[in-house]
């Protein structure tokens, strides 16, 4: 997985997030070892790097 831009991380409309949530669904089906457990969710989708409220969406759907 390539890295993102910071404006990319930035983003908080509802195309962006939806888009996050779109993009999850695709990446759990072709590359399911990003999601073998929490930490490791985080780390391949640059938790840290974003804003809150993709952060939420991140918390959200890995519940």
């Amino acid at each position: 997985m390539k890295p993102l831009s910071d404006e990319y991380y930035q983003q908080t409309n509802d195309d962006a997030l939806n888009k996050i949530r779109y993009n999850l669904e695709d990446y759990r089906q072709r590359n399911p070892e990003f999601f073998t457990d929490y930490e490791t969710f985080k780390k391949n989708f640059s938790y840290d790097k974003r804003v809150a409220e993709q952060q939420n969406v991140l918390d959200e759907w890995y519940k």
